[in-house]
């Protein structure tokens, strides 16, 4: 696992927005969090593409971060239970 956490690290700056989508849902299913490397990579990703997010990615991103890291979602101004 370490291995794909660092290649997924290198590529983040490269993802579009389904890599971005892919890539957070499938840590949540595995019930993992990203290494801090790659949530930052991911993250920083996320908001240089999220304009290019169709509602398949946005609904799997949200859904990744409720999760598995509900507290991110915070920063980006949301809490459970918001409309």
């Amino acid at each position: 696992m370490q291995g794909l956490e660092g290649r997924a690290e290198a590529l983040a700056g490269t993802f579009n927005a389904q890599h971005v989508a892919n890539t957070l849902w499938a840590y949540a299913t595995m019930g993992r969090e990203p290494g801090g490397g790659v949530i930052r990579g991911l993250e920083g990703r996320a908001e240089a593409v999220a304009g290019t997010f169709n509602t398949q990615e946005v609904a799997n991103t949200l859904w990744a971060y409720a999760t598995t890291r509900c507290g991110r979602i915070r920063r980006w101004g949301w809490s459970p239970g918001q409309g």
